[in-house]
């Protein structure tokens, strides 16, 4: 290999390492459960998973979970519990924050059928014209029927071409753009299917997820594993879609400081509900994205006025140090 091609390879390498390491930290998890812990503690999630549960009906997945004193034989990934949905019930997963802007939902999780019934999952948001479940409004709805077919709604149920085996459980991930009037589903190993069937309106957030089918029809279905991420597909610390960061974005953070608007346009960058340190220094850190601005970082805090209580000013300091440094001159 001559150093032209070895120069080539490590440049081509370098611009993958930086591609996914942007991609990956704006990617965020914003609803898990492996139902390993079982206390029911109305409003609180599995700690430490994201997310939480309704205190109303329907009922918390917590009192639903089948256990094991051992790895539980009927976990995929060998956890000592698995959610257990039966008869008409149905659950919800709700997310700290919504997911929304510009961006992608991607619900994973591994579920199992048995007998001769239906069992579904899927997201919902802010649709409209579409089906509403205890006023909820879902947004992609899945189905896995008794006839080993998988199905999406869309004022009926539509066969999308996907199978699965009774009694056997199967891998499922659901990605919906937000703002588009379709989704993907993968089953198993196969390849991903683009299925235009949203219930209603094409939403521009996503609120929760959805366990079993509930209404008239019975269920006897597991559920495991469950992770919903959120991948923007703004730049880590642009608040306002505009392509830059800068002060702007800088500005609303500071109008939302440690408010729980939960939302990536009030710089709730980690999506976790609040506006915190953890969003400062994602914005400290890609400070000037876009832009050519002569403003550093540190300046541009006194501009915002941003005013951080004690202690919490100390440990910003201690966090954004190194991006202090690297931005003490004109971007």
């Amino acid at each position: 290999m001559t150093c032209n091609h070895k120069l080539a390879v490590w440049l081509m390498a370098v611009a993958i390492l930086v591609i996914s390491t942007s991609i990956a930290r704006s990617q965020v998890t914003v609803f898990a459960d492996n139902f390993e812990d079982t206390t029911v503690v109305p409003g609180l999630p599995d700690a430490p998973q994201v997310g939480s549960y309704p205190t109303v009906a329907p009922t918390i997945p917590e009192a639903m979970v089948v256990l094991a004193g051992s790895p539980h034989p009927d976990s995929p990934a060998g956890g000592n519990n698995i959610l257990h949905t039966t008869g008409k019930d149905r659950n919800y997963g709700m997310f700290s924050s919504a997911a929304n802007g510009a961006g992608i939902v991607r619900l994973e999780l591994d579920a199992r059928l048995d007998a001769s019934t239906d069992n579904a999952f899927g997201l919902f948001g802010n649709s409209s014209g579409g089906i509403t479940l205890d006023s909820l409004n879902m947004t992609a709805w899945v189905r896995t029927g008794s006839d080993g077919k998988v199905y999406a709604y869309k004022a009926a149920w539509i066969d999308t071409g996907l199978t699965h085996t009774i009694g056997q459980w199967q891998h499922y991930v659901l990605e919906y753009v937000l703002g588009t009037d379709e989704f993907t589903l993968t089953a198993g190993g196969g390849s991903p299917v683009l299925l235009p069937y949203l219930t209603g309106t094409s939403a521009t957030q996503i609120n929760g997820v959805l366990f079993g089918q509930g209404g008239t029809n019975s269920t006897v279905g597991y559920t495991d594993n469950v992770v919903v991420s959120f991948q923007s597909s703004l730049h880590p610390g642009d608040a306002n879609g505009d392509g830059l960061v800068n002060l702007a974005d800088l500005q609303i953070l500071g109008d939302n400081w440690q408010s729980s608007t939960g939302s990536w346009a009030a710089a709730d960058f980690t999506l976790d509900g609040t506006v915190n340190l953890a969003d400062l220094q994602i914005l400290g850190d890609n400070w000037g994205f876009g832009t050519s601005t002569d403003v550093s970082f540190d300046e541009a805090l006194a501009l915002a006025g941003l005013a951080i209580p004690e202690p919490a000013s100390l440990l910003l300091l201690s966090l954004l140090a190194p991006a202090l440094l690297r931005r003490s001159k004109p971007v």
